[in-house]
């Protein structure tokens, strides 16, 4: 990304390339636009009142997204289907 940025291509054109959101361009290349999006992220979990995951809660999480996934066919399929680029709760 950064070659070509160099190379004097626009973002969209670097997104086209990689197959990625222009956003996410503008996120690894532009400081500006980085910063920005992490702010709104710190925000929007003050705003929730979430607190970031300890690492047991996420390693907890793990093992049961697992387990859930091995064994109830419903959610594996709806794993499946997300991970397909559609929703995963169908409408």
């Amino acid at each position: 990304m950064i070659k070509m940025r160099v190379e004097g291509e626009t973002y969209q054109v670097i997104a086209d390339f990689f197959k990625v959101c222009y956003a996410t361009v503008a996120y690894h290349l532009d400081k500006e636009q980085r910063m920005k999006a992490i702010d709104r992220a710190r925000k929007s979990i003050e705003k929730n009142g979430e607190k970031p995951k300890t690492e047991a809660k996420k390693k907890y999480n793990a093992e049961y997204y697992k387990d859930r996934y091995h064994n109830d066919p419903e959610f594996r399929r709806k794993v499946i289907r997300a991970n397909s680029g559609f929703k995963f709760k169908e409408d």
